[in-house]
């Protein structure tokens, strides 16, 4: 997986499925690529994820529907 790192925060930019499929199997810990990125620059993603309110991959549910991918915010926030 890549993730970018910008002070304490990670933000996962690509290996999703993996990711996902990892939580669902109950495992913690992936190697990734990490890129660190210096705290004056703020990312379009960093952006996003504020908006939505997304703080973990706990907070998104992925559907599959053929080849559409369609990622939702879960309504319960525990």
């Amino acid at each position: 997986i890549v993730v970018v790192k910008k002070g304490k925060t990670y933000y996962l930019v690509d290996g999703h499925h993996r990711a996902f499929a990892s939580l669902k199997i109950g495992k913690s810990l992936l190697d990734a690529y990490i890129v660190e990125v210096p705290e004056g620059v703020e990312l379009g993603l960093e952006r996003l994820v504020r908006r939505r309110g997304i703080r973990s991959l706990r907070d998104i549910r992925v559907s599959e529907d053929g080849k559409l991918i369609e990622i939702k915010l879960r309504h319960d926030t525990q």
